[in-house]
């Protein structure tokens, strides 16, 4: 894990604590982190992205090659991502990077015990 990506996550102790591995999401604006990846009938990758500043927002263009680039390198069949329901901007941001609203996960457990609501996001092989 980069020690930029460590920071954030001690600075935001609600958003999942696991990194599996994770990349750049372009112009060194954030990282892609990916949490839990799956493997079964597809491989499927569980990701967040952490923003280091609002200006990181610029960047969906880079993100969205560098999500397909992962998807690509590591056989990802299919990319989902939970978000805060009451974060806008990030809902905003995973538009943008080509993820498609799936629905709503209610009452979803975070890693510091608190519990919310969290919009799904996904995006399958070949979409992005």
């Amino acid at each position: 894990m980069s020690p930029r990506l460590k920071q954030y996550l001690d600075e935001h102790p609600q958003m999942c604590q696991t990194v599996a591995l994770d990349f750049d999401i372009g112009g060194g604006a954030g990282a892609w982190y990916v949490g839990h990846l799956v493997q079964g009938p597809e491989v499927v990758a569980s990701a967040h992205v952490a923003i280091w500043d609002k200006a990181g927002m610029r960047h969906h263009k880079e993100a969205r090659e560098s999500a397909a680039t992962f998807m690509s390198d590591y056989g990802i069949d299919r990319l989902v991502s939970e978000v805060p329901i009451d974060n806008f901007l990030a809902q905003a941001f995973a538009q943008r990077v080509g993820l498609r609203r799936v629905g709503v996960l209610r009452s979803r457990p975070f890693a510091d015990g608190s519990r919310q609501h969290v919009v799904m996001y996904e995006a399958v092989k070949g979409e992005l």
